[in-house]
Formats: C-alpha cells, sequence, structure tokens
C-alpha cells in the first residue's frame, strides 16, 4: 500500500474553486482501479493549508497503472489553476492500521 499526500496552500478566496476542482479530479482517482480511497482535508489550525490524502493498491499500481492511464491528463488537467499552489507531494508506506 502507497499514501500518496499532495500538499496545497490556498487562500480563501480560492477555496471553493479548488475544493470543487478536486472533487472534479477524484473522479480520475475514484474510477482508477489502482486507487483504493482518496480524501481532500483542510487543516483546522491553518485554513489555507489543504492535503489531498491517495491510497493506491502498491508502486505497480501507482507508477504503471495511473502514470498510464488517461484519466491523468484529465486529472491533472482539472487541478492545473492549482498547480502553483501545491507545496509538495510524499509517498508514504502503510506500515500498519489500527
Amino acid at each position: 500500500m502507497i499514501i500518496e499526500e499532495l500538499n496545497y496552500l490556498i487562500s480563501a478566496e480560492d477555496a471553493d474553486a479548488f475544493t470543487a476542482a478536486y472533487r472534479r479530479a477524484g473522479r480520475c482517482l475514484t474510477e482508477c482501479e489502482a486507487c483504493v480511497e482518496w480524501e481532500l482535508r483542510v487543516c483546522r489550525d491553518a485554513p489555507d493549508l489543504y492535503v489531498a490524502r491517495i491510497m493506491w493498491d502498491g508502486t505497480d499500481g501507482l507508477d504503471d497503472d495511473w502514470h498510464r492511464d488517461a484519466r491523468l491528463d484529465e486529472f491533472q488537467s482539472i487541478l492545473a489553476p492549482f498547480a502553483d499552489s501545491r507545496l509538495d507531494r510524499l509517498r508514504f508506506d502503510a506500515i500498519d492500521n489500527g
């Protein structure tokens, strides 16, 4: 299992457009068999900080299935207006889940 976290800094004035765009882009993730689940979070303590958390079925699913999937282009196109707002992308290996 691979957990990918994409962190964004989104202004209050762009928040509605960003969340709407992520909901549209999220359909691409939902339709991809390699995506186990995804969610978009907003920080309660810093409301301009958003985290998209995507759980992939493994490295093959992320690197082979998603990166070769035509929906990746659609996903990136939908989120293109917010590309400069992305702070980083981190990938984690799942160790334990309680």
